[in-house]
């Protein structure tokens, strides 16, 4: 805050209470005082502060915003995702055997954030041929390999002659440590029946910052 100087020959700042003639080295002081510390109480309110006169170190650090000052306006369109992945089926056929991969996406590097993912995939499990048939599908969510927690889906399935079941692709929320990761879903057919892919549609996996 700017002090000014007490002015000779009174007790007070103002030069309008000081005998003449005034003192230009008082003048002086003052205005030294006035420019050397113009702080926040010096500014006027609504003195309309151009950005380019804004420090540019730090920028606008969270202690000056105030809680849920910040509104949909003012974010920018893809400000709540870090990143994401996506991939497609190549599609098929699957038979008991192995566990396949399904749809595998692209890799993310993610920074510790939940990562959702989800998927719109068409697959039908049916007896080979049309026959009737009963067996287990099991479907897995993995991160570059691992089996993401809680994502193993066991269907045990049963059809009629010509009948078949839709099987809905499975969500899920990770939250791994930061990190670059390949997400994928895989399936495994266990004792009869078969598993039709599309290649339409995909699998997603996003983290939210």
């Amino acid at each position: 805050m700017a002090t000014r100087v007490t002015k000779t020959g009174s007790t007070d700042v103002e030069f309008s209470t000081a005998p003449q003639p005034w003192q230009i080295g008082e003048l002086d002081a003052d205005l030294d005082q006035i420019f050397g510390n113009i702080t926040d109480i010096n500014v006027a309110d609504g003195a309309g502060i151009k950005t380019a006169k804004l420090a540019s170190d730090a920028g606008i650090t969270p202690g000056m915003l105030a809680a849920l000052a910040v509104t949909n306006p003012k974010l920018a369109v893809g400000a709540s995702v870090h990143t994401r992945g996506s991939g497609t089926p190549s599609g098929g056929v699957y038979l008991p055997s192995g566990e396949n991969d399904i749809v595998t996406c692209t890799s993310i590097t993610t920074r510790g954030g939940p990562v959702l993912i989800l998927g719109a995939l068409s697959m039908l499990w049916a007896g080979v041929l049309g026959v009737a048939a009963s067996g287990t599908l099991t479907l897995r969510l993995r991160r570059s390999g691992t089996l993401v927690t809680n994502t193993t889906l066991v269907y045990s399935l049963q059809v009629p002659a010509s009948g078949m079941v839709s099987i809905p692709c499975p969500q899920w929320v990770d939250v791994p440590t930061a990190g670059s990761y390949v997400y994928k879903l895989t399936a495994q057919l266990a004792t009869a029946g078969q598993l039709s892919v599309d290649t339409g549609g995909g699998l997603f996996a996003v983290e939210f910052a």
